[in-house]
């Protein structure tokens, strides 16, 4: 019963140092490989580093570190779905640090959260690209894990199993990114095809389209100007018309009226 509960508690701090040490690389690393995958721009800042001989108000003492931010039980019931559904491999762990390490646990939750939000935010704006940053979430994570159990090995029959299996993957990794760049290369050569050849049809017929182009709005100016002419003469012989209908109208002067005859 002893060497059972000793080997128990191996086995509890060997799962514990796996769990802080997956913590620690999932924080690191997943979010960047995501975005990286979704070709966002990325800005990667250091920690500051710290002055020699520098002490605080404290003596020296470090700050403590603010809690991680407490999500809500539905968000947690949501992101731990999406880890099962697409990498069940890390359920262990994650139960493991809900029970035992409930700050760490938080601090995972938050970057999955994270890297969750980036990925409905891709979905909504291309299934394409919501496609592809989840495959990078995947691969990112299986490394993490793979990387944890390798500095936690036992032997080096098993370390050595380890990194066979984190070479897969991030060769596989670089591989996708590879594909995507020549993806994106071929479609900016077509549209540069596109471009060339629309360049050279503008050259081909630019004096044509120039005396298109002069013709049609010398005809539009034409037109308004045989309107505002037709205008001009209708309202011209209007006004004569007037004039001798008011000519027969008006009565002739008697001249015997004018001239009285003494």
């Amino acid at each position: 019963m002893t060497r059972f509960y000793k080997n128990l508690n191996a086995r509890r701090q060997l799962f514990l140092c796996l769990a802080n040490v997956f913590a620690l690389t999932l924080l690191s690393g997943n979010a960047l490989a995501l975005q990286v995958n979704l070709s966002e721009p990325v800005a990667v800042q250091g920690k500051p580093k710290a002055q020699k001989g520098a002490r605080g108000e404290q003596g020296g003492k470090k700050e403590a570190k603010p809690a991680p931010r407490k999500l809500s039980e539905a968000r947690v019931t949501e992101l731990r779905g999406f880890a099962k559904q697409h990498h069940p491999e890390i359920m262990p762990l994650l139960d493991f640090l809900g029970k035992e390490r409930p700050k760490k646990f938080d601090q995972v939750m938050n970057g999955l959260n994270r890297d969750v939000s980036n990925l409905e935010k891709a979905k909504q704006k291309s299934p394409e690209a919501y496609e592809r940053g989840l495959a990078a979430w995947v691969n990112q994570s299986r490394i993490q894990l793979y990387a944890a159990q390798f500095k936690v090995a036992a032997d080096k029959e098993t370390a050595a199993k380890l990194r066979q299996k984190i070479e897969v993957l991030v060769a596989e990794k670089i591989d996708t990114r590879i594909a995507y760049l020549e993806k994106e290369r071929e479609a900016v050569l077509e549209k540069a095809e596109r471009i060339g050849k629309s360049i050279e049809t503008q050259k081909s017929t630019r004096e044509a389209m120039i005396k298109k182009r002069i013709a049609s709005v010398t005809k539009h100016a034409l037109k308004m100007r045989e309107r505002k002419k037709s205008g001009s003469d209708k309202e011209e012989s209007v006004k004569k018309e007037t004039m001798k209908e008011e000519a027969v109208a008006k009565p002739v002067p008697d001249d015997s009226v004018r001239n009285p005859v003494n």
